[in-house]
């Protein structure tokens, strides 16, 4: 909900009113953060439902939030509809199944709607790359998503991706998406955000800052998808504790929040890789996610960052920009044609080094261990961010593209209306 969170703040400023609907927090199956909260502006209407509880659902196979809740989204979201007379739906979320609801609204109520997609809908990719096994439950849950995708996308009104190659797809895909208003849009960043965390610091039960070590930080999701950028980080980091052990040997890597999965199925998918490389020591993991409000406070008691990047080309990791305004040396591996490329090198925000789709670890050892060494160097230090290339990534901006192509739907759909 993290674009959802940013933009309502500034929906107002552009001519927009959000509405917004959502599930109560008890029902989904993460603990909720309420310190969020005080980051959103006075006076939005919020409407919450209900949802089957986890533990009467899982008994059929379900645990899907958007499935849990749909019919009660689906009521109340047509009664809010027809009462405030809404004029666009935006869905803002990971949660697919939900998505489809745009249509059965628009075909009620003639209400336009707007898909954002911050992650691939129906997509081959992680089937093939996350190494999971092919049951039945996930080949029904990939059959649904295949078929449910080009059936929601046959009448949006608009797409909101956070990669140019998510929208490339979705065209190719669906023909009849070139003509309707698209938006490539990373997550933006809000100072509120840093603001809100100094006023109340969080406990950092990870490590500490101030124990003489030199402690790099990356707080999100792993897996074998990002395999390939960690094992150019640790074979870097391998050679620098045999050539400069004194430098290196004061690092500890810290991989927080690595596998979005329940807690009784989290698995571990860089500490595996680190002591093939003897690294043990030297790399901690915590799989479970850590409230928003924590992850700052990791990423401020850091000395430095360091961020992989999948081997999927289409990969954004919007979470870079949060990196970037804290202003701490960052060294970043991704794929060349990963949109973060650009980003980095734009505003200044960090070290950057890149992988094909074919090139092995050890083809990027020397340029890896040169990059890690100078910032190790240097260390401490904060980066020198370009602030007018940096613009356009701030919450208000996004969401000021936001409401531009909001409004381009509304001028589209009064221009064919009698």
């Amino acid at each position: 909900m993290h674009r959802a969170r940013l933009s309502v703040r500034h929906f107002r400023k552009f001519g927009w009113n959000p509405v917004v609907l959502k599930v109560a927090a008890k029902y989904c199956a993460r603990e909720s953060e309420e310190l969020l909260l005080e980051t959103l502006p006075k006076g939005v209407s919020i409407h919450s439902v209900v949802a089957f509880p986890v533990r009467i659902s899982e008994l059929i196979g379900i645990r899907d939030l958007a499935l849990r809740a749909y019919p009660f989204i689906l009521f109340k979201g047509a009664q809010i509809i027809r009462r405030c007379e809404i004029d666009l739906v935006y869905f803002s979320t990971t949660l697919f199944y939900s998505m489809t609801l745009g249509r059965i609204w628009k075909s009620l109520f003639g209400t336009p709607f707007v898909i954002d997609m911050q992650d691939p809908w129906g997509t081959e990719y992680r089937s093939t790359r996350w190494e999971v096994p092919p049951d039945v439950k996930r080949k029904l849950a990939r059959a649904l998503h295949g078929a449910l995708e080009p059936w929601t996308m046959r009448r949006v009104d608009g797409v909101v991706a956070v990669s140019e190659d998510y929208t490339r797809v979705l065209q190719k895909r669906y023909a009849w998406l070139s003509d309707k208003p698209s938006l490539v849009l990373p997550f933006g960043v809000d100072e509120k955000d840093f603001a809100v965390l100094r006023s109340q610091p969080q406990d950092n039960p990870f490590f500490n800052p101030r124990d003489g070590h030199v402690h790099g930080v990356y707080v999100g999701a792993a897996g074998p998808a990002m395999a390939h950028a960690l094992k150019i980080v640790f074979s870097a980091f391998r050679k620098g504790l045999e050539t400069n052990y004194d430098l290196f040997s004061r690092i500890r890597l810290h991989f927080i929040g690595t596998d979005y999965a329940p807690r009784s199925l989290t698995k571990k998918s860089v500490e595996p890789l680190a002591q093939e490389l003897g690294l043990s020591a030297y790399v901690n993991e915590h799989t479970l996610r850590i409230p928003y409000f924590q992850s700052l406070q990791m990423l401020k008691d850091a000395d430095f960052f360091v961020i992989p990047g999948s081997d999927d080309p289409q990969y954004t990791a919007s979470k870079v920009f949060t990196y970037i305004m804290l202003r701490k040396p960052l060294l970043a591996v991704f794929h060349e044609n990963s949109s973060v490329v650009d980003i980095i090198r734009s505003t200044g925000g960090g070290s950057i080094v890149t992988f094909d789709s074919i090139s092995t670890p050890e083809a990027h050892l020397k340029e890896t261990f040169r990059v890690w060494r100078g910032i190790l160097e240097r260390l401490p230090f904060s980066t020198t961010l370009d602030r007018h290339a940096f613009e356009p990534y701030t919450a208000f901006n996004t969401t000021k593209r936001q409401c531009e192509l909001f409004d381009q739907i509304l001028e589209r759909r009064q221009a064919v209306e009698p």
